[in-house]
């Protein structure tokens, strides 16, 4: 169900969390596109995850499964590399001690990430914003539908601190379009799901809003997506096939052994009648032996 919404809306990179799914591992999910997940070791509580399409996956260097909470990876493009990091932030609900665990961890990973690298968040920071006094203009853009919470508070100091932009923000949309989560209720609604990316990005970003039609399973969540210009660049197939080293020929050894095994594959033939079928046996049996020397 995933991979057919991903595909319809034309989603090249997607952010899961609350993926529920046990230990580290990553599997194709159909329609050209592979998920990987980083999930509790026992039990299907939290997880994130990161879906990619064919194309961007073969542009993936690496990544890393940090915890249940945080999943991280590089993705090569034209001029260098694009640092991808899937979150699921507490509650505001959670204690300061668990708050204070997670977003130390990500400032960690997020030092750690090359100034020259292109960077974007991609999660459920379960944080709501506003800019009552204008002093997060360097984060925020004008779109900040609700209050300021203790999670957006901290969020707001940590992606100041990284120098980080909340693209959501950035556009002008309408009510519908805005809002990332609906309760039960149907009347609740805030915006809690962000794509933030690093400030000198800022003018690659090209659109952001919220999508309510996709089926996304049982969730009370809404897609959110972000277009970014970048063109990427794939890795180099290792899948070539080896060069017959001629010059071994030279050699009088290698004549030697290259003289008897021809013979012997000439006295193999003899119990073939079709010549066709003796012709392609011959290639066949001298492509595989002398492409294993």
């Amino acid at each position: 169900m995933l991979a057919l919404e991903l595909k319809h809306f034309g989603v090249a990179v997607k952010g899961v969390t609350e993926a529920r799914l046990i230990g580290n591992d990553s599997e194709d999910i159909g329609e050209g596109y592979h998920l990987i997940w980083s999930g509790d070791q026992r039990t299907k509580t939290n997880g994130v995850a990161l879906v990619l399409d064919s194309r961007t996956r073969r542009c993936l260097l690496s990544y890393e499964q940090i915890s249940d909470r945080i999943l991280t990876a590089q993705i090569q493009h034209k001029h260098g590399k694009w640092t991808i990091i899937v979150c699921y932030a507490p509650t505001n609900q959670a204690s300061d001690e668990v708050k204070d665990r997670f977003y130390a961890q990500l400032s960690s990973i997020l030092a750690k990430v090359s100034p020259y690298d292109g960077l974007t968040l991609l999660g459920d920071f379960n944080g709501t914003l506003r800019d009552t006094d204008g002093i997060w203009n360097s984060v925020l853009g004008p779109v900040t539908p609700d209050c300021l919470n203790d999670n957006g508070l901290r969020l707001l100091q940590l992606y100041n601190m990284h120098d980080l932009v909340i693209t959501n923000s950035l556009f002008q949309r309408k009510e519908v379009h805005k809002y990332t989560w609906y309760s039960n209720d149907g009347g609740t609604r805030k915006m809690l799901d962000y794509i933030i990316v690093s400030r000198h990005w800022r003018s690659s970003i090209t659109n952001c809003r919220t999508y309510r039609s996709p089926e996304l399973g049982n969730t009370d969540h809404r897609l959110v997506v972000s277009n970014l210009r970048l063109r990427l660049k794939a890795q180099k197939s290792d899948h070539r096939p080896p060069k017959l080293d001629l010059n071994n020929l030279t050699k009088s050894n290698t004549c030697q052994v290259y003289g008897v095994s021809i013979s012997n594959r000439f006295d193999c033939l003899g119990q073939i009648s079709e010549s066709v079928e003796a012709w392609q046996l011959f290639k066949d049996l001298q492509t595989s032996k002398w492409r294993t020397k």
